[in-house]
């Protein structure tokens, strides 16, 4: 796809939404501005119930839990996310991935439910978990540093459920209130603006395919049960 968009003159851009709600955007402000220091632990989770929202339209076969159609199950259709919004929060890469699934509640043939530990490139680590089989969850962003942290709520979903950004520092918890936007709106003003002034959008292809490799890299450390260094 890359390639094709290279040799055609086409613009591409690749969706990941989180990076398009203004609170997360906030979020990387403050840590940009070194308001928590030198981060340390990252963590983000995307959690949902498939079955409770799908209603008697949910199948077990679906691509979000299959392997054969999707790729892989609830890692490649959610976990993506949570995997690229801590990337650009903390605008680093990822080293290294250990992850662990299973299929605890759903009977398919992708997982149902995963969790992983990043290692990312400048020394913090991240975590992430994903799941299509709970019916609630925080679903916000954790930033841990050595001044101070950050915590969201609900900030990790498709509509953010809470605009407020605790900030712990010099002691004391601040709560900053973010703009609420929708993010698919601004993700498709930020595309075209690309097209209209012929820029390369914030997601390319190879920025893109940065997450693609942790996701694979992920499925490698769930089948042989061992860390993957994403280089390997």
């Amino acid at each position: 796809m890359i390639g094709a968009a290279e040799e055609n003159n086409v613009t591409m851009m690749i969706g990941h939404n989180m990076r398009f709600h203004k609170i997360h955007q906030n979020v990387k402000e403050l840590i940009a501005d070194g308001r928590v220091g030198t981060v340390g632990i990252a963590r983000a989770e995307i959690i949902t119930s498939f079955r409770k929202n799908q209603g008697d339209k949910f199948t077990t076969d679906q691509f979000r839990l299959n392997r054969t159609i999707g790729g892989g199950g609830v890692l490649f259709d959610m976990g993506i996310h949570a995997i690229d919004v801590l990337r650009y929060l903390l605008d680093d890469d990822i080293k290294e991935v250990s992850a662990f699934s299973q299929n605890l509640f759903i009977d398919c043939n992708g997982e149902d439910t995963v969790s992983a530990v990043l290692k990312f490139k400048e020394g913090a680590y991240g975590a992430i978990a994903t799941s299509g089989a709970l019916p609630y969850a925080r679903n916000g962003i954790e930033i841990y540093g050595d001044t101070g942290a950050i915590i969201t709520e609900g900030s990790v979903w498709i509509s953010v459920r809470s605009a407020d950004i605790k900030l712990f520092t010099n002691d004391k918890w601040e709560t900053h209130t973010a703009e609420m936007n929708n993010c698919y709106l601004a993700e498709i003003d930020h595309f075209l603006q690309c097209l209209e002034e012929k820029k390369t959008p914030v997601v390319d292809g190879e920025e893109a395919k940065k997450n693609i490799r942790v996701v694979l890299a992920a499925y490698r450390s769930m089948d042989e049960g061992r860390s993957i260094l994403i280089e390997e």
